[in-house]
């Protein structure tokens, strides 16, 4: 296994158990979530078991098959395909991810009206730091509409949880982001959000201007299996 597959996996178990794994925000004094994340309710041992069974079989991930992404949010829901072939690094580094309940509960704390949406950060500032990095993988694919990308520093190979979607074609994200799935479903949702009020001049920071007064939250990004044809 690799140094950045060690990370992330400790990062993961990290978020399973409640621990913060995140680091600081661009200077920001951090501070409490404003949303609610989901919380589970108390089981009957028996249920315990085998929804954990359950869970063990989803999170079997076989790079050789063929899987989409249902991101379920509080606005609706929407689909994304995956590039593995162009991409396979940054699509495995997602899907994992999701299949962990990473990105459950995250907020899309960017919207540009018609431009782009932003997610992936547990910080939900944009400022998160997960303890991983993983490399760019450019290919000559154009940032049209509906295409998701790895958003990242300005230091080269510094992606790790969030990702974008494009609304409209931005040829200056061509060859400096990460271009590893597109929308096939759901765009209206995903334009829907971009479009909502966002903090502008009554931001408490300059970076939260794009933040949307109230976000919309991922309540789950479910993997599901998909044929190779698609």
């Amino acid at each position: 296994m690799t140094d950045v597959a060690w990370i992330r996996t400790a990062v993961l178990l990290g978020a399973a158990f409640g621990v913060a794994a995140l680091g600081g925000c661009d200077g920001e004094a951090a501070r409490a979530p404003d949303w609610d994340p989901p919380k589970a309710g108390i089981q009957a041992p028996e249920t315990a078991r085998q929804e954990a069974a359950d869970e063990a079989e989803r999170l079997k991930y076989d790079p050789a098959r063929h899987y989409e992404a249902i991101v379920k949010t509080t606005l609706g829901p929407f689909r994304l395909r995956f590039f593995p072939k162009e991409t396979p690094q940054t699509v495995d580094n997602f899907i994992q991810l999701a299949m962990s309940g990473f990105y459950d509960g995250t907020i899309i704390h960017r919207a540009v009206a018609d431009e782009l949406i932003q997610g992936g950060d547990q910080e939900g500032t944009g400022g998160g730091n997960p303890l991983f990095r993983i490399p760019d993988e450019f290919t000559q694919r154009p940032f049209d509409a509906g295409i998701v990308g790895m958003a990242h520093t300005d230091e080269r190979n510094s992606a790790n949880s969030q990702w974008f979607i494009c609304l409209k074609r931005l040829a200056t994200l061509d060859g400096r982001y990460s271009a590893f799935a597109e929308v096939t479903e759901g765009l209206d949702v995903v334009r829907a959000i971009s479009r909502l009020e966002v903090e502008g001049e009554r931001a408490i920071a300059p970076s939260r201007r794009d933040r949307p007064v109230q976000p919309p939250v991922v309540i789950e990004i479910e993997i599901v299996e998909a044929p190779a044809s698609r």
